[in-house]
């Protein structure tokens, strides 16, 4: 009977560790599918009008998801406040817009798609962080806080750990 109970306790818990995984992919592929493939597209596209109509789908997502903050639990900082990086962003647009529908070839649009492609993959990483964590802190607080992420793979590993003690014993 004890094997019995042991096997059920170990398998409680991988069960609770595939949940885990598998809800943070899916909550991962959620936050792709509504803000973060727009970003990566503005990236990627090499003409500004399409980076900008990429990133006016970025901005407007965030707007969307009505988020807030700071993406730290202690030592908050303007880096990694939602506003001033959400600034940062609205910036970038406006340079963007000031260039779109301007003529490809001309030294003006070439430099300002150098500058903004340049910023974009560069200075906007830790912007793109800021605003995937507050998504997440918004959304997903148990994946993103890293005492309950560290807790509830503490609780699963023990839980799995007495399985087999049951069984052992």
């Amino acid at each position: 009977m004890k094997i019995i109970i042991g096997i059920l306790i170990i398998l409680v818990a991988v069960v609770g560790i595939g949940t885990y995984i598998g809800l943070n992919i899916y909550y991962g592929y959620q936050y792709d599918n509504t803000i973060g493939s727009y970003w990566n597209l503005s990236v990627k596209a090499s003409d500004l009008d399409v980076k900008s109509q990429y990133l006016d789908q970025f901005i407007g997502a965030i707007e969307a998801a009505n988020l807030s903050g700071n993406d730290a639990l202690i030592f908050k900082t303007p880096d990694n406040s939602y506003t001033q990086n959400f600034n940062a962003l609205l910036s970038l647009q406006t340079r963007m817009h000031a260039f779109v529908g301007q003529d490809p070839t001309t030294m003006a649009y070439q430099q300002a798609i150098s500058q903004i492609t340049a910023q974009e993959e560069d200075d906007n990483s830790s912007t793109i962080n800021v605003i995937n964590d507050l998504w997440w802190k918004s959304n997903h607080y148990f994946f993103w806080n890293p005492f309950y992420v560290l807790g509830i793979w503490i609780g699963l590993l023990l839980l799995g750990g007495i399985g087999g003690f049951v069984i052992a014993d």
